[in-house]
């Protein structure tokens, strides 16, 4: 019967688990060596204290507004420290997210 047949997944070379665990290390390597160029921008919910930290968790900029500085100094240490503290959560799920997709990726090649 015509068209009536099944085709064969093609078959995924074998290869020793030392060798997968470079390429895989290899591709990581690759991944956070991109990430850690990424920057992650994060702001108080009024928009008077920002922040941008990069992959790395450092902090490349901290703007205040004006008005911070005019006001109570435990708010306004309060907010930096807040802000700096949201865009460290963000940087470490983007983190998790980006290992997670590195192993999902290196499985559909590999696993």
């Amino acid at each position: 019967m015509k068209g009536n047949f099944m085709l064969k997944p093609k078959s995924k070379k074998k290869m020793n688990p030392q060798e997968l665990g470079k390429i895989y290390k290899r591709q990581l390597d690759q991944a956070k060596q991109e990430f850690e160029q990424l920057e992650f921008p994060c702001e108080s919910e009024g928009g008077e204290v920002k922040v941008v930290l990069t992959g790395r968790r450092e902090i490349k900029t901290l703007t205040l507004a004006p008005e911070i500085m005019q006001g109570e100094k435990d708010r306004a240490e309060g907010l930096i420290i807040a802000v700096i503290n949201q865009a460290l959560t963000t940087v470490r799920d983007a983190n998790i997210q980006l290992t997670d997709a590195v192993a999902k990726k290196f499985n559909a090649q590999y696993g």
